[in-house]
Protein backbone atom coordinates (compact mmCIF):
# COMPACT_ATOMS: atom_id res chain seq x y z
CA UNK A 1 0.00 0.00 0.00
CA UNK A 2 1.42 3.57 -0.83
CA UNK A 3 1.74 6.44 1.05
CA UNK A 4 -1.28 8.30 2.96
CA UNK A 5 -2.10 11.49 4.39
CA UNK A 6 -5.24 13.29 5.75
CA UNK A 7 -7.66 15.12 3.68
CA UNK A 8 -7.10 18.69 4.77
CA UNK A 9 -10.71 19.21 4.90
CA UNK A 10 -12.12 16.18 6.71
CA UNK A 11 -9.35 14.54 7.91
CA UNK A 12 -10.00 10.78 6.12
CA UNK A 13 -6.78 9.49 5.03
CA UNK A 14 -6.56 9.28 1.27
CA UNK A 15 -3.15 8.78 -1.39
CA UNK A 16 -0.46 11.00 -0.41
CA UNK A 17 -0.71 12.34 -3.84
CA UNK A 18 -3.97 14.40 -2.98
CA UNK A 19 -4.73 17.30 -0.79
CA UNK A 20 -8.31 16.39 -0.88
CA UNK A 21 -10.64 13.05 -0.67
CA UNK A 22 -13.13 12.41 -3.44
CA UNK A 23 -16.24 12.74 -0.87
CA UNK A 24 -15.22 16.64 -0.53
CA UNK A 25 -14.02 17.13 -3.83
CA UNK A 26 -17.39 15.75 -4.96
CA UNK A 27 -18.17 15.58 -8.32
CA UNK A 28 -16.68 18.94 -9.53
CA UNK A 29 -18.46 20.08 -12.40
CA UNK A 30 -17.07 24.06 -12.77
CA UNK A 31 -13.92 22.71 -14.58
CA UNK A 32 -11.54 24.08 -11.70
CA UNK A 33 -11.00 20.58 -10.40
CA UNK A 34 -6.85 19.31 -10.25
CA UNK A 35 -5.77 22.67 -11.73
CA UNK A 36 -2.70 23.91 -9.78
CA UNK A 37 -2.46 27.59 -8.10
CA UNK A 38 1.19 29.30 -7.05
CA UNK A 39 0.58 32.17 -4.96
CA UNK A 40 3.72 33.76 -4.64
CA UNK A 41 4.07 36.39 -1.83
CA UNK A 42 5.02 36.83 1.61
CA UNK A 43 1.33 37.51 3.21
CA UNK A 44 0.11 33.98 4.36
CA UNK A 45 -3.34 35.54 4.35
CA UNK A 46 -3.42 35.95 0.69
CA UNK A 47 -2.51 32.32 0.01
CA UNK A 48 -5.37 31.17 2.58
CA UNK A 49 -7.99 33.06 1.24
CA UNK A 50 -7.23 31.40 -2.20
CA UNK A 51 -6.72 28.00 -0.40
CA UNK A 52 -9.88 28.90 2.12
CA UNK A 53 -11.97 29.11 -1.29
CA UNK A 54 -10.36 26.57 -3.87
CA UNK A 55 -9.45 23.99 -2.10
CA UNK A 56 -12.31 22.19 -1.64
CA UNK A 57 -13.48 22.45 -5.33
CA UNK A 58 -10.24 20.07 -5.74
CA UNK A 59 -7.80 22.74 -6.98
CA UNK A 60 -4.31 21.98 -5.49
CA UNK A 61 -2.96 25.48 -4.01
CA UNK A 62 0.76 25.86 -2.63
CA UNK A 63 2.36 29.43 -1.41
CA UNK A 64 5.86 30.39 -1.49
CA UNK A 65 7.39 33.95 -0.41
CA UNK A 66 11.02 33.04 -2.09
CA UNK A 67 11.16 34.30 -5.55
CA UNK A 68 14.02 31.57 -6.67
CA UNK A 69 12.09 28.43 -4.68
CA UNK A 70 8.80 29.77 -7.15
CA UNK A 71 11.21 29.90 -10.33
CA UNK A 72 12.27 26.37 -9.18
CA UNK A 73 8.26 25.03 -8.37
CA UNK A 74 7.01 26.37 -11.76
CA UNK A 75 9.61 24.52 -13.90
CA UNK A 76 8.71 21.04 -11.92
CA UNK A 77 5.10 21.59 -10.77
CA UNK A 78 3.55 23.83 -14.30
CA UNK A 79 0.76 25.49 -12.28
CA UNK A 80 -1.78 26.32 -14.35
CA UNK A 81 -2.23 29.80 -12.64
CA UNK A 82 0.67 32.33 -10.65
CA UNK A 83 -1.10 34.67 -8.50
CA UNK A 84 1.86 37.50 -7.74
CA UNK A 85 2.25 39.36 -4.97
CA UNK A 86 4.50 42.07 -5.88
CA UNK A 87 6.50 43.22 -2.93
CA UNK A 88 9.99 45.35 -3.62
CA UNK A 89 11.61 46.41 -6.95
CA UNK A 90 9.27 45.90 -9.88
CA UNK A 91 11.59 45.30 -12.24
CA UNK A 92 12.64 42.04 -10.91
CA UNK A 93 8.88 40.85 -10.49
CA UNK A 94 8.47 42.21 -14.42
CA UNK A 95 11.45 40.11 -15.72
CA UNK A 96 9.66 37.24 -13.58
CA UNK A 97 6.80 37.27 -15.20
CA UNK A 98 8.44 37.81 -18.49
CA UNK A 99 9.87 34.57 -17.96
CA UNK A 100 7.07 32.39 -17.31
CA UNK A 101 5.66 33.91 -20.52
CA UNK A 102 7.94 33.17 -22.77
CA UNK A 103 8.24 29.60 -21.14
CA UNK A 104 6.22 28.25 -23.44
CA UNK A 105 4.47 26.76 -20.72
CA UNK A 106 0.22 27.43 -20.77
CA UNK A 107 0.21 29.66 -17.19
CA UNK A 108 -2.04 32.30 -16.52
CA UNK A 109 -0.62 35.17 -14.24
CA UNK A 110 -2.55 37.73 -11.73
CA UNK A 111 -0.31 40.40 -10.05
CA UNK A 112 -1.14 42.23 -7.03
CA UNK A 113 0.78 45.36 -6.64
CA UNK A 114 0.66 48.44 -4.25
CA UNK A 115 3.56 49.90 -5.97
CA UNK A 116 3.07 53.12 -8.77
CA UNK A 117 2.43 52.69 -12.01
CA UNK A 118 2.64 48.48 -11.99
CA UNK A 119 -0.47 48.22 -13.34
CA UNK A 120 0.73 49.64 -17.20
CA UNK A 121 4.01 47.99 -17.09
CA UNK A 122 2.09 44.37 -16.53
CA UNK A 123 -1.08 44.31 -18.48
CA UNK A 124 2.13 45.35 -21.53
CA UNK A 125 3.56 42.04 -20.77
CA UNK A 126 0.28 40.07 -20.56
CA UNK A 127 -0.90 39.15 -17.63
CA UNK A 128 -4.99 38.00 -16.90
CA UNK A 129 -5.39 40.48 -14.32
CA UNK A 130 -3.91 43.11 -12.16
CA UNK A 131 -4.83 44.23 -8.44
CA UNK A 132 -4.36 47.33 -6.15
CA UNK A 133 -4.03 46.93 -2.90
CA UNK A 134 -5.79 47.22 -0.88
CA UNK A 135 -8.09 44.94 -2.72
CA UNK A 136 -11.56 43.20 -2.94
CA UNK A 137 -11.33 40.10 -1.96
CA UNK A 138 -14.36 38.34 -3.76
CA UNK A 139 -13.71 40.33 -7.17
CA UNK A 140 -10.23 38.44 -6.50
CA UNK A 141 -11.42 35.24 -6.04
CA UNK A 142 -13.71 35.54 -8.78
CA UNK A 143 -11.10 36.44 -11.16
CA UNK A 144 -8.75 33.76 -9.86
CA UNK A 145 -11.45 31.38 -10.91
CA UNK A 146 -12.06 32.98 -14.06
CA UNK A 147 -7.95 32.52 -14.77
CA UNK A 148 -8.59 28.75 -13.84
CA UNK A 149 -11.09 28.55 -16.50
CA UNK A 150 -9.95 29.74 -18.94
CA UNK A 151 -6.88 27.59 -19.03
CA UNK A 152 -9.32 24.74 -20.52
CA UNK A 153 -9.68 27.63 -23.35
CA UNK A 154 -6.03 28.01 -23.51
Amino acid sequence: MGKTRACIVCGDLIDSGAQICRRCKGSSKDGIDNKRVLVITPDPLIVMAVKDHFVTKGTYVDGEPNLDKAAHYIKINSPDLVVFDLEGAATVALEFVTEINESGKKIHVIVISNVEGARRMFERIGIDAFFAKPMEKDEFLAQVEKSLLAQETV
